[in-house]
């Protein structure tokens, strides 16, 4: 787009029941959705130069609200579990992910959304069953 001006987009709804997703996205500066992912609430968020994707995993809290750390994927934040994945977009410093268009936000949300399923499908070492350790005589 020529200088400083865009495009309104109005609201988009995303419903894809494969992947048990559900959302809404909206806004500029930021571009925003929310809603669930296989009963998960999740908040996606695009502004400046930068994207995030985050699903709160085992309560009902908005996830905007967690803290995930510095490393994507799984994570602790006190109590609450969630899942991050986060993402650069458009050139540096230049905001396009701030007006990034709805169909590109649902392209990454569809793609967050299948990375959690595949990863939330494999056991973490969290899950896993302990080690079997006999003290030796």
């Amino acid at each position: 787009m020529a200088g400083s001006e865009k495009s309104y987009e109005p609201e988009r709804h995303v419903l894809d029941e494969a992947l048990g997703l559900e959302c809404h996205i909206y806004g500029q500066a930021p571009v925003q959705a929310d809603g669930r992912l296989a009963g998960h609430p999740l908040y996606f968020r695009a502004r400046h130069d930068f994207w995030t994707f985050t699903l709160c995993t085992n309560a009902d809290v908005d996830p905007s609200c967690l803290e995930p750390g510095d490393e994507t994927g799984f994570f602790r934040d006190g109590e609450l579990e969630g899942f991050e994945l986060t993402g650069d977009y458009g050139t540096p410093h230049a905001h396009e992910a701030s007006f990034m268009p709805y169909a590109e936000a649902e392209r990454l949300i569809r793609e967050c959304a299948a990375r959690y399923l595949r990863a939330a499908d494999r056991p973490r070492l969290r899950d896993a069953a302990p080690l079997d350790r006999r003290e030796e005589s």
